[in-house]
């Protein structure tokens, strides 16, 4: 018998034993005799019986309301050692190297975290957090083991501290308590277009290379959605282009160079030229061939150069043999020429 059908039966009595009394005064103290002390003997009886059922519902309710807040501060306290336990995996990739026990250690811990949420949004950036995981190690299943790039340890972090301020507003019981314009915000993340700026960014730095964008689009640090995965700009770019050469195998570089000529971009529809050329053909465009992104690190003065990925485990392989090394730093201009480029050659990039 659950609460609410206790609660009813309990009004109920309630409801009949006053009714009785209200109509059976008169007839009850009816048959005591007006001498002696028989009717103060039963209107105290009739005020202790009032008292103690009252006393009785009351107790009861009070019990009820102390086991409800027992079990919610139960379910609290699982919640919060659960999603601790959760944000405590991120120590097993101190190492720098990820494996598949790694990710299933993530995974399993995920698991339990989804078993005790209450929120629609928490479910669904759990999930979300898990995508980005198993994709980071997809990337190295076949040597079942690989120490991790600065890259992928930019997004593994930035996907931990993304996680963290959702875990945050779901103990927070934040959800219920966002405005209209924060719950919009919200929806976009779980909708994969996630905007870190307003629960908390990554480490990612949107640098502006070979384009003119202005100071708010430095600032961006808006997510883009590929395979359902959230990625940082820079991330986003390399992930398409690292999927295109994998499912293009015979694809040459001398092929892909055909499709960025002044004259081919110059066909997209709604394309800023100005902003193409200096993205595909710039002094820093999109990627370069390895030994030209060599040859700028060489004449570079910077103490620490990173404006292509010119790790070995960064580069992308072509079937001639050539390997470009991609730029390391977008802003929201060059990727919306990015995608107009893609979509007008076919390139799959969502």
């Amino acid at each position: 018998m659950n609460n609410t059908i206790k609660k009813t039966i309990a009004v109920l009595i309630t409801f009949i034993v006053l009714a009785s009394a209200f109509f059976g005064y008169d007839s009850l103290f009816g048959f005591v005799s007006n001498n002696g002390i028989g009717r103060e003997a039963l209107a105290a009886a009739l005020g202790a019986l009032f008292v103690v059922l009252a006393t009785g519902i009351q107790l009861n309710h009070q019990q009820h309301m102390e086991i409800e807040r027992h079990k919610k501060q139960k379910t609290y306290e699982n919640r919060l050692n659960c999603y601790t336990d959760l944000l405590k995996t991120k120590s097993v990739f101190k190492d720098k190297i990820i494996t598949s026990e790694k990710v299933e250690i993530v995974s399993s811990q995920q698991l339990l975290a989804r078993l005790v949420c209450e929120q629609e949004e928490t479910f669904s950036a759990l999930k979300t957090f898990t995508g980005i995981i198993k994709s980071i190690g997809d990337d190295h299943e076949t040597n079942g083991k690989k120490k991790l790039s600065a890259t992928e340890m930019e997004e593994l972090t930035g996907a931990y501290e993304r996680l963290a301020s959702m875990l945050m507003l779901d103990l927070k019981d934040g959800f219920n308590n966002l405005s209209k314009t924060e719950k919009i915000t919200i929806k976009d993340i779980r909708d994969h277009n996630i905007k870190a700026s307003s629960l908390g960014s990554d480490a990612a730095t949107t640098q502006n290379f070979g384009s003119n964008a202005d100071t708010e689009a430095k600032r961006n640090t808006s997510k883009v959605s590929f395979k359902n995965v959230e990625y940082t700009k820079k991330l986003y770019v390399y992930k398409v282009m690292k999927n295109y050469v994998e499912t293009e195998g015979s694809k040459t570089f001398s092929d892909l160079q055909k499709t960025y000529k002044e004259e081919k971009l110059s066909e997209i529809d709604g394309l800023n030229l100005h902003e193409a050329k200096q993205n595909f053909n710039g002094g820093n465009p999109f990627w370069l061939k390895v030994d030209q992104a060599l040859e700028k690190k060489n004449k570079s003065k910077e103490d620490s150069w990173e404006r292509y990925w010119i790790e070995d485990d960064m580069l992308l392989n072509f079937s001639d043999g050539t390997k470009i090394a991609l730029r390391n730093g977008q802003n929201t201009k060059s990727v919306e020429v990015f995608q107009k480029w893609c979509e007008k050659n076919g390139i799959p990039s969502k």
